[in-house]
């Protein structure tokens, strides 16, 4: 489907208005705007050129390279592991399973990832020996009341992030011994938390080939945040502004703040897994939990801006059905902050944006402007 072309609608809305005036003033008519015409706009079929763009875009990419990597450096060597050397793995049917599963896109969700499966395994290992120790798989009644006490004990944890893998593995570790009472002796619970770090281990292995950083992601998120930020001032001061109804309205349609609430929505876990990348400091993490603190402080005064554009705007509406003159006064100081106006929200853009790429305060107070001159000129267009 191809893109609305407004240009070419305000500009024939503009032509309308301005005909009868032309009409009236010279006799002369003026000539309506073209349309362009890019493609047949009865074709619905889809060209080579966009399966190209598809595959070039990075939201294909990515997917694409973390599947290849965990195919390639997870998947195909545990399997081949499982199928070569299976009687020297009690856990070689899974083996590929866990691999998948514990495989993780970034390297920090990785490296939390691997300190959880190591508490798993710990505990995997606790379970099962107490299992020999106090002989229950010779008793069925015992071992029932093993499974069912286990699951209960592990669950009165808190919020422990291995507590749900935990809980899986003591049914996995009692099923092993069960199924294979003869097999490794009281070592088995060993050699399956063996198998277990063997599988994390090549899902750690395909998280560095090659490495994406989830702290990159923060901050770009962030980046995208204040971005937004400046487009959604900017819209509002056009919706304001603009004698285009269709403008005005295209503006008002982009002042919403949903973008950013959603960065709130995914941001602060994935700002807890920065702390497991070995490269990001305590003071970089604490500087980008004070930026979210500060961007939920703006929030609520997005929303007004956004409420009381829309409520200008519709009464602006109501006064022009009613009020057929215009006050000479009026468009002298709407021309007069215009010409300011602009300057001052490409200084507010560039202050954001610069905000978004820089962390550090001394890169801050270096790269980002924050003393544009055109404030002064908006401040002073404002009092005179």
């Amino acid at each position: 489907m191809e893109p609305i072309d407004w240009n070419y609608i305000s500009a024939n809305r503009v032509w309308r208005q301005n005909l009868m005036k032309e009409l009236l003033n010279t006799g002369e008519e003026i000539e309506t705007p073209k349309l362009k015409m890019w493609r047949d706009i009865h074709d619905d079929s889809v060209s080579l050129e966009s399966y190209w763009y598809t595959f070039l875009s990075p939201k294909f990419r990515r997917p694409a390279l973390l599947a290849f990597r965990i195919t390639v450096f997870s998947a195909l060597p545990l399997m081949l592991i499982s199928r070569e050397v299976a009687h020297k793995f009690p856990m070689f049917r899974v083996l590929c399973l866990y691999g998948i599963a514990y495989s993780q896109e970034t390297v920090g969700e990785q490296i939390c990832m691997l300190c959880t499966v190591f508490q798993m395994c710990l505990w995997t290992v606790l379970w099962g020996t107490l299992m020999y120790v106090f002989n229950v798989l010779e008793h069925d009644v015992a071992w029932w009341c093993a499974v069912f006490f286990g699951t209960f004990f592990v669950g009165l944890f808190g919020e422990v992030r291995c507590k749900r893998l935990s809980i899986m593995m003591i049914l996995v570790i009692m099923e092993v011994q069960r199924a294979q009472p003869f097999a490794n002796g009281p070592y088995l619970p060993i050699y399956v938390a063996r198998d277990i770090c063997l599988s994390v281990t090549f899902s750690f292995a395909q998280a560095l080939l090659p490495p994406f950083t989830m702290s990159k992601r923060v901050d770009d998120a962030m980046a995208g945040a204040w971005r937004h930020m400046g487009v959604m001032m900017r819209n509002c001061v056009k919706g304001c502004w603009t004698e285009n109804p269709l403008e005005a309205a295209a503006a008002l349609s982009k002042t919403s703040s949903e973008p950013i609430q959603a960065m709130f929505t995914v941001l602060p876990p994935q700002l807890n897994m920065v702390r497991y990348e070995p490269w990001e400091s305590p003071l970089r993490w604490q500087l980008r939990n004070e930026r979210i603190k500060v961007m939920g402080g703006i929030m609520p005064m997005l929303h007004a801006l956004a409420v009381v554009v829309k409520t200008i705007h519709s009464l602006d509406l109501k006064r022009k059905e009613s009020d057929r003159v215009r006050n000479p006064s009026v468009d002298i100081v709407r021309g007069r902050l215009e010409e300011t106006l602009e300057p001052y929200l490409q200084a507010v853009e560039e202050t954001l944006r610069g905000l978004g790429h820089a962390l550090n305060p001394k890169d801050v107070v270096k790269k980002v402007p924050l003393d544009d001159p055109a404030c002064d000129d908006v401040r002073s267009a404002i009092c005179h």
